[in-house]
Order: structure tokens, then sequence, then C-alpha cells
């Protein structure tokens, strides 16, 4: 029996084997990105379809869905709307053949690497089409076709209801015969994998908005009502999506004044969330062969961007009609990231089980061989097997790339008639909406669409009716865009500047010249009430105030460090240190993590500069209390300053092979030490890196051994390398000096 059981794994292994899978290049899309960061959505739409006329097209056919979603989000910005509709709706439908595919070859999911396979979209790209969908058809004048695509989001039995539903039992049901065969060899799994979560997002607000919005277009006043009652209920019931308060205006939002007519203005600011490739590993000790002991995954990370946060935007009638704030109604970001998070651990299982496989069969294998021919021989294969395993994996980046952030709204109440309007989202993205005609009785909709740029502050965006020269002094101050639209505006009273938008003032009075900005984030593995205490700590810091301006900590930045998935990193990811350093205009980030190591605990910090998403120094030191950190803290912040001070330009980027969550931490820490010798920047992901460090580590009969080589990133070809013994984790911190020459020699 056992024997069969190995041949059926052979042969699923050597399936999942030549099926290479091919990661998708970033720089594929900087064309259509390039064009997209000006606002220039027509020229990404050209993009695109230049893009898919290359011999080797940009979206394959395996990934049809993401380009009728990037092309579909363009056409809908561009105003383009019929067609955006049609290639909405195609991509929805190619969703929903591409799930029912999935349900009939579950199995087959846990031996191919997912980029073989046809790209089956994300839920909340799912979502956001009947949204955008939504949109398409009242621009279009069809306020049926508007709620029919609402409805698939809101009624019961619809996505958002369906949505919880979609992981239950996922795990038991598609991965149980391919335990069974595993556990009939011996193997044993850990049973601590990470499962797929409950969603915590069961109703949109931005949804429910549009739908008490077009109930009213349609004289359908009662459930008009009933779809206000469950905009209100929405932002009790997903606190982790709406950190925020509900818009100030959504109670009275179906009060109009007699005589007056609406307009309803709907801006949506930045990009969404993009994915990245992040490697994590994991020990396999029933392996016996020390090469496939610690198998590698690559697995889908998303990471902010750039112009992510939140954004300031000034709506201006020129004729007339006071000032209000836009206010923020849904971070799609943020429900980007929760039913992401969903089907992250359906994910990390499928790859688990997947690299579980082809170790196996390449373990039984040296095994095999050193019967036959010895040790070395099966040394050398297991070695061998190890490079190609790792080669056959890579994280299913693919996505739809231009989602908007944040969705925000608000109203102005006008006297019915022609007006024009700007909307200024700050850092000249000003689009104008002239000759709009607003009519008592009827709904009057724009929206207004800026991906580009980095957030422009922390109060809300703000719609200011101007004087009456400021038509003229926008056009001469920046080359206004016009956007297209269906309806007018209104205007409410000038609301008086919110708390945030005077202490943002106040903070940019206050900014000392030609300081660089630092941004300090909370430690992660520590306690909640220490990371808070740390960074308190940290701020003060002499050093760090005389050198940089110290840049605050958002509401959305803190929302997003109290994720239960940053606060137990157990290393510096750069690429989301840097983002949330973006989202906030900083030069530099300082990212930090506490260890414990026994009785005492590991201190590491780095500085991240933000342009790079590289560590260019960091410092690491034990300690027993929080108090004795913080008499440490002085020492180590001045090796951050230093380090900052140093210039980088030309320095090679040095990536590690993997994110070492598994490994060592003595690897994190070799890094630092890398870093300090202003030869290399480090970053934790592999891209555009010159060399790569590779390290293994084994645990002989009286010590532990680590051996660490330096890569030539392109070939591969071994740069350096070194070794050292140790027998005790401070033992080990204590010869890294002496691996650093042995590398750099």
């Amino acid at each position: 029996m056992k024997t069969k059981n190995l041949r059926q794994l052979y042969v699923l292994c050597g399936l999942g084997i030549l099926m290479i899978s091919c990661a998708t290049r970033p720089d594929l899309y900087k064309d259509m990105e390039l064009a997209v960061s000006r606002d220039d959505y027509e020229g990404g739409i050209a993009a695109i379809k230049a893009g898919q006329e290359a011999k080797k097209p940009v979206y394959p056919e395996s990934n049809a869905i993401s380009l009728r979603l990037d092309k579909g989000l363009l056409e809908h910005y561009a105003g383009n709307y019929y067609e955006s509709a049609q290639d909405l709706a195609e991509a929805e439908r190619l969703m929903e053949e591409a799930y029912t595919k999935s349900i009939s070859e579950a199995a087959a999911s846990y031996i191919v690497n997912d980029n073989t396979r046809e790209y089956p979209g994300e839920d909340y790209e799912d979502i956001y089409i009947s949204v955008f969908n939504a949109l398409n058809y009242y621009h279009m004048g069809d306020i049926g076709g508007a709620l029919v695509e609402i409805r698939k989001l809101t009624h019961s039995g619809g996505k958002l209801d369906t949505l919880s539903l979609k992981y239950e039992n996922a795990r038991k049901s598609a991965g149980t015969w391919l335990l069974e065969q595993l556990e009939k060899l011996g193997f044993t799994l850990n049973e601590a994998l990470p499962q797929g979560e409950t969603v915590n997002f069961t109703d949109s607000a931005l949804a429910r908005y549009l739908s008490v919005l077009f109930y009213l277009a349609e004289r359908n006043y009662d459930s008009a009502r009933i779809e206000h009652e469950m905009l209100l209920e929405t932002f009790s019931g997903s606190p982790k999506i709406y950190y925020h308060s509900p818009p100030g205006f959504i109670p009275e939002m179906r009060n109009i004044p007699q005589g007056k007519a609406r307009l309803h203005i709907i801006g949506f600011a930045g990009l969404s969330p993009i994915k990245e490739e992040g490697q994590f590993e994991q020990f396999f000790p029933f392996f016996r062969h020390i090469a496939l002991q610690r198998p590698q995954f690559k697995l889908p990370m998303l990471v902010p961007r750039a112009s992510q946060g939140t954004h300031n935007i000034r709506v201006s009638s020129s004729t007339g009609g006071g000032s209000i704030f836009l206010e923020l109604i849904e971070d799609m970001g943020a429900v980007m990231a929760e039913t992401f998070r969903a089907r992250f651990g359906n994910i990390f299982f499928k790859t688990y089980i997947r690299t579980m496989l082809k170790y196996a069969a390449a373990d039984i294998g040296a095994r095999a061989a050193e019967k036959k021919t010895g040790a070395l021989a099966a040394q050398i294969i297991a070695l061998a097997a190890q490079k190609a395993l790792y080669a056959t994996e890579s994280a299913d980046v693919r996505m739809a790339r231009f989602f908007p952030d944040k969705a925000y709204v608000g109203y102005m109440d006008l006297e019915p008639g022609i007006h024009n309007v700007t909307v200024d989202f700050g850092g000249g993205a000003i689009k104008e909406f002239n000759g709009l005609d607003v009519r008592e009785g009827g709904l009057n909709l724009i929206q207004a669409v800026s991906l580009s740029g980095a957030p422009t502050g922390e109060n809300n965006i703000r719609i200011i009716s101007p004087p009456a020269n400021y038509a003229s002094e926008t056009a001469q101050a920046a080359p206004a865009q016009t956007a297209q639209a269906t309806s007018p505006a209104q205007t409410a009273p000038e609301a008086p500047p919110t708390e945030q938008a005077m202490q943002a003032v106040s903070l940019s009075e206050q900014t000392a010249p030609g300081k660089p900005r630092l941004l300090i984030l909370r430690f992660t593995g520590a306690p909640e009430s220490e990371d808070e205490k740390i960074n308190s700590i940290l701020s003060v810091q002499t050093t760090l105030n005389s050198e940089y301006e110290i840049v605050p900590l958002s509401r959305e930045a803190i929302a997003f460090m109290l994720r239960p998935e940053y606060r137990s990193s157990p290393f510096i990811y750069t690429p989301v240190a840097a983002g949330i350093g973006r989202m906030l205009n900083a030069d530099y980030v300082i990212s930090g993590y506490l260890r414990p190591m026994g009785d005492r605990n590991l201190a590491v910090i780095s500085i991240i500069h933000v342009e790079s998403a590289a560590i260019v120094g960091g410092s690491y030191r034990m300690f027993g209390s929080l108090e004795e950190l913080q008499n440490i803290l002085p020492g180590m912040t001045d090796n951050l300053n230093a380090a900052s001070k140093r210039s980088i330009s030309g320095l090679p980027i040095l990536a590690a092979e993997s994110n070492a969550e598994g490994r060592h931490a003595l690897i994190q820490l070799l890094l630092i030490d890398l870093t300090n010798t202003g030869k290399f920047i480090v970053r934790t992901s592999a891209a555009s890196a010159a060399y790569v460090l590779r390290a293994n580590g084994m645990n002989l009969e009286d010590r532990n051994a680590l051996s660490v080589q330096i890569l030539n990133a392109k070939n591969y070809d071994i740069f350096s390398g070194g070794n050292i013994y140790y027998n005790t984790f401070k033992n080990g911190m204590e010869q890294l000096p002496r691996l650093v020459i042995q590398l750099l020699d």
C-alpha cells in the first residue's frame, strides 16, 4: 500500500514541478500606470490596447479578468460608460465561471501553482464591479439598471450575504485526500496553519448610499427609507472597515429644502493597495535532508501605495452656494484588505500542501539515492531538488490595479439652474463640471476621480464657493481637466474648519524648512500598551527632534498598525513600512520589532529610506524591561541618525532570499550589520536587487551552524560566503562581526 501511495505522490509532484509558474512582472504595467499617475485615463486605455497588441500580451488569456477590470475602470473614469459597463459585466461573468470551475477542480488547485491557472478575481473586485456598473448605468440615464447592480450587493442572498460563507470548510473539503496520503507515509502537518477568517464585512455604506439616491430618484420613498436605515446601521456593523464616523449629513440626507435642487458629489481618491510577493519559511524537521527542511513559501501580500491616505478635495461652484466638506464614506482599501485576509488562509493552506507534496517526493527520492549510492549523492540530489522546487513557485499577484482607495461624499443645496463646479484634489489635479443643469425634484449626481498624487492632509474634502474671479485665477494657476457628468450641483452653508484641519494648518505653519520628514511606526511583537509607549519615547528623542520633522501618525496608519497581521509580524517588511511613509509624505521611516529571547528581549530598529523602500541603517540590543529599553534607545537612535546621513547613491540593493520569519533571528541582525557597513542598502523584497543573501542553519550535536552566501541576483553566482558556529543566541550575536568580515572580504 505504501508503494502505491509513493507512486501517487510522485505523479502529483511531477505535475506540480512541470507546471512552472510565471510571475506577474510589475514593469509590464508601467506605461498605463504612468498615464494614470497623471489622471490621463484615455492614455491608460491606449496603453492597455498597445500592451495587448504586443508579441506577448501584458494580460495573457489566463488573466482575462484583470484585463476587463482594468480597462473597464479606466473607461469609467474617462466617461466611456457604455464600454465600461460591457467590460465590467464581462469580468463579472468570467468570475462566476471561474468560481464554478474552481469547485470542480478543487483538488487540482493544491497541486499546481495558482499562476498556471486562470485568475479567478478577488472578492472585493466582484463587490466593486457592481458599484461602478451601477454608476455606469446612472450616467447612461438608466436608474433601473443602476438599482439592479446595487441589489446584487444589498439584497438577501447577494454578494455580501454569501461572502462570509464562501470559505467555510474550504480546507476540509479540498485538502482531505492529499492530507491522508501524506499521513499514510508517516508525515504529519502543523495544525496551527492559518485558517480562512470570518469576513468582518457584511454591508457596504457606499452601496447603501447609492441605493438611497437611486430609490429617491425612482420616487420609491419606502424603499429609500429602509435603505437609509440600513446605511445608518452599516457603520456599527464593521468597525474594522468603518473606523471613522459616518458622514455628518447622512441622518438628514433625504430632507431637501423646498425650492432647492440638491447636487450630490462623490469623490474617489488615491489608488488601492497593490499585491506584492512575500516570502515565508517553515521548519519541516521530519524530512531527512537538511536542504529540504526549510521550504520557502511565496505568498501574495497587500501593500499600501503612495497615493493612499486622506485627501483634501475642494469643490467650488462659480455660481455661488457656500461651501461644504466632503466626508469619508468608505475606505475601499480597508474593504480589500479585510476580504483578502479571509482568502489568504486558503491561499496559504494550498501553498503549504503543494510545497509539502513536492518536498516529500524530493526527500523520498533522496532517501532512495542514499540507499543506492551513499549520503553525498543524496545530499546533491536534495540540494538540486530544493533549487528546482524553489523555481516552480511564485506568488500570484494578479489583480485589478486601478480601483480607488477611498470614497468621499457630500451634497450642496443650490438654486435650480445651470452651474459650473470645480473639484480640486490638490497638487494641480482639478476636474471641471461646466454647464450642469441642476434640477429640482430629480437626482443630480456628479463624481470626480483622481488616482494620482500623494495624500494632501488629515481633514475632510472641502467644497467651497469661490469669489467671482476664482475660475480665471484657477485656470492660470493650474491646467484644468474636464470630467464628464450628467447632473449638476448645489451648496450647503459653509462648514467651520474641523479640528483636524486646524491641526493640519498649525503643523504646516510650524514646519522647519530643510528638515527631512521622519515617521516613527509602532513596534511589532509588543503588547499594545507598550508599543504606544515605545513610539512616544522615540518621538521625544533629542537627536531625532533636532535632525528631523517628526510626522504624526494618522488615524488610518494607527488603524492599519492595530491589525493582528501587522502587530504579530516578527520582522521588518520594507515595502509596507515605506508604503505607510508615502501615505504620510515622509522621507524616512523608523520601524522596529521586539522578540522574546528567554528571560530577555531583543529590540531591532531600522531606518528606511521611503523613496527607495530600503533599509539604510539599523541597531539592535537585548533588554529586560521597558525601563531598560528606554535607557538604551538614545544610543540606538544616534546610530539611526548617522546611517541616514550617509549617501546611498549608487549603493547596490541586497535582498534576503526569505524574510527570515522561519529562519534564525541572527539572519535579521546580520542584514542590519551589513547595511551599517555602508556597502549595501537592504530590502526584504527582491525587486531590483543586485544581490541576494542566502542562509542555511543546522543543528549539530553540540552546537549550531549558520552558513551564509551572497549571490548575484541575475545569475545566482556566488559573490561571497561565510559561516559561524555558536552555542547560544548571545554567542551567535557576538560572532556576527566576524561573519560580516568574511562576507565582505
